[in-house]
C-alpha cells in the first residue's frame, strides 16, 4: 500500500497535490482508473510477446507489481478527483470509506491467488467508481435542496421568531434596520372598487391584512407603521405575509417612494371599476359618511382634488404634510378616474412614443420604477357570477400572494349600507340629465385608461392578471356611458 505523507510536511497543510522534483506527492489513497490499468496490461502484453514470453504467464508478473499499478492510479485518479472535490469535505469522507471498501480485494490475504487479487483489485476499483457516483448524486441532490430551500426563504424572507421590536426602531422611534420583511403586500386603489372587500377576503393561515386603513406610506411616517405591522398580527407564524389597504396611497406624492426605499418586496393589488360609476360610488359614499360637512356638487368636483392656494396637484391631499385642506373636496374629485396616470408611476410601460404620452396626458406625477409585482382587477371580477371564472379568479390572487389555503367565494353580501335617509339627502343618480358634462369629462378619462391599460400596461411582464379575455372585456366597457343603457330602455 502506498505510503500517504502528511500534508503538513509537504505544502504547509493546504489541500491537493503538490509536484516534488518529478514526483507527484498523493494524500488520499485513489484507485486507478479502468482506461490506465488496461493500457497498462495491453503495453506488458504486447513487450512479452515481443520477448517471446507466454502472455499467460503476464498475469503473474502484473499481479506482482500489483502494487506500483496501484500507486500509478493514485496518481492519475487521485489528483483527477481531488481537482474536482477538493472543497467537498462531506464527498470526501464519503469516498474515505468508499475506497476502503473498495481496496478490500487489493489487500486480500497472501491465501488468495494473484489471478483474483487483479480481478479484485479491477472491482473494487469499479465498486468505488460507483460509490463515488452515487456520492455526486447525492451532493447535487442536497444542494438542489438547498436552493429550493433558499429560493423560498428569499419569496418568506420574515424571520422567525420575530427580532424584538427595539432592533428595528431606536429609542426615538426611528428605523435603523431593515424592515423590509414587515410589509409584502398592498392593496392601493381605487376607492369604492372592492379593496375593502379585498381586504377582508385574503386573510388566510399565512396571510394578515391589517383591518384599518394604513396610510402611513403617503403621510411620510413609515416610523409609526412598523410597529403596527410588527404587534397587530394575532398570530405571527413563520413566513406570515403582512398586508395593507390605502386605497390612495398610488395617488399621492410620496407613498411609492417611501415604500421602494423601506419595502422593496412588497406586491400590489389594484382593483379598477367603470369611472362614471366610480365616482357615482364614491360621491354618494362621502355624502352619507361626511353628512353635514361634505356638502359640494358632484358639478364642484370636476378636476383636482387637491385645491390649496390656488395651486392645482396632481395628487390627493393628505393634510398632514401637504397643508391642504382636505374638507374642500374630501379628495372626490374627476382627476382620480384618471386611473392610467397612476399606474403609470410604476414605471411598467415605455413613455416614450407620442401616442402613449398623450394618452397619459403628459401628466407630471412622479414615476418610481420598481421590480414590485402588480395584480390588477375589475371590479365585476370580484363579483362575477361565473362560478368556473369567479374560482379561477380565486385561485389566480391567492397564487399571486403566496398563500396556502382556499379564498373563500367573494361574493357581495346583500345589506343595506346606507340606512339613514337623512344622510343620504345629496345622494346622486349620475345618469341625470344635469350630470351630462360631468359624466362627458369621465368618459374621456375612462376611454383613455382603457385604451392605455390594454395596449401598455397588460403588456408589462409584471402585472398580472385573472381571465385575461374577460378582463380586456371588462376594460373595454369603460368606452361607453352606461347612462346609455338607461336612456335607451326608457
Amino acid at each position: 500500500m502506498t505510503k500517504i505523507k502528511p500534508m503538513e510536511s509537504i505544502i504547509g497543510g493546504s489541500r491537493g497535490g503538490k509536484l516534488v522534483g518529478n514526483q507527484t506527492t498523493i494524500y488520499r489513497r485513489r484507485h486507478a482508473s479502468p482506461l490506465a490499468l488496461l493500457a497498462v496490461l495491453c503495453l506488458i502484453g504486447t513487450m512479452y510477446k515481443m520477448a517471446g514470453i507466454n502472455t499467460d504467464d503476464a498475469v503473474d508478473i502484473v499481479a506482482t507489481t500489483g502494487n506500483d499499478i496501484d500507486t500509478a492510479g493514485e496518481e492519475a485518479g487521485g489528483s483527477q478527483m481531488d481537482g474536482m472535490f477538493s472543497s467537498a469535505e462531506n464527498i470526501e469522507e464519503e469516498q474515505n470509506v468508499d475506497e476502503e471498501d473498495g481496496k478490500s480485494n487489493a489487500s486480500m490475504k497472501n491465501d488468495v491467488t494473484k489471478e483474483e487479487e487483479t480481478k479484485g483489485e479491477e472491482t473494487g476499483h469499479q465498486e468505488g467508481k460507483a460509490m463515488t457516483q452515487k456520492s455526486i448524486k447525492k451532493e447535487k441532490a442536497k444542494a438542489k435542496k438547498v436552493h429550493k430551500s433558499e429560493s423560498k426563504m428569499k419569496k418568506k424572507n420574515s424571520p422567525f421568531p420575530l427580532p424584538p421590536l427595539s432592533s428595528l426602531l431606536d429609542e426615538n422611534g426611528k428605523i435603523k434596520s431593515d424592515v423590509s420583511w414587515l410589509l409584502e403586500l398592498i392593496i392601493l386603489g381605487f376607492p369604492k372598487s372592492g379593496t375593502t372587500y379585498l381586504e377582508h377576503n385574503l386573510n388566510s393561515d399565512n396571510s394578515y391584512l391589517i383591518h384599518s386603513e394604513q396610510c402611513k406610506l403617503a403621510a411620510n411616517k413609515t416610523d409609526i407603521l412598523v410597529p403596527i405591522l410588527y404587534q397587530e398580527p394575532p398570530n405571527n407564524v413563520n413566513g406570515l405575509i403582512r398586508g395593507i389597504k390605502c386605497p390612495r396611497l398610488l395617488e399621492s406624492e410620496y407613498a411609492l417612494a417611501n415604500t421602494a426605499q423601506y419595502f422593496p418586496n412588497a406586491n400590489f393589488i389594484i382593483s379598477t371599476r367603470h369611472p362614471v360609476l366610480w365616482f357615482q360610488s364614491f360621491y354618494n359614499f362621502r355624502s352619507y359618511k361626511m353628512h353635514p360637512k361634505f356638502d359640494l356638487t358632484p358639478m364642484d368636483l370636476i378636476g383636482e382634488c387637491h385645491r390649496e392656494k390656488n395651486t392645482k396637484s396632481p395628487y390627493v391631499c393628505i393634510p398632514d404634510i401637504d397643508g391642504c385642506d382636505k374638507t374642500k373636496t374630501y379628495n372626490v374629485c374627476t382627476n382620480r378616474a384618471q386611473y392610467h396616470h397612476a399606474l403609470s408611476r410604476f414605471g411598467k410601460t415605455p413613455m416614450t412614443s407620442k401616442y402613449e404620452l398623450d394618452l397619459l396626458d403628459h401628466h407630471d406625477m412622479s414615476v418610481v420604477p420598481s421590480k414590485a409585482k402588480v395584480f390588477l382587477i375589475e371590479i365585476s371580477q370580484i363579483s362575477d357570477t361565473n362560478e368556473t371564472r369567479a374560482k379561477i379568479f380565486r385561485d389566480d390572487l391567492k397564487k399571486f400572494i403566496g398563500i396556502s389555503s382556499d379564498l373563500p367565494a367573494m361574493k357581495h353580501e346583500s345589506r343595506n349600507q346606507y340606512p339613514d335617509a337623512k344622510r343620504k339627502e345629496r345622494f346622486m343618480n349620475i345618469c341625470d340629465e344635469q350630470y351630462g358634462p360631468l359624466r362627458e369629462i369621465l368618459m374621456d378619462h375612462g376611454r383613455k385608461a382603457s385604451k392605455w391599460i390594454r395596449k401598455y400596461f397588460l403588456k408589462s411582464p409584471d402585472v398580472f392578471v385573472s381571465s385575461r379575455e374577460f378582463l380586456e372585456e371588462q376594460l373595454e366597457t369603460w368606452t361607453v356611458d352606461p347612462c346609455d343603457d338607461i336612456e335607451d330602455s326608457s
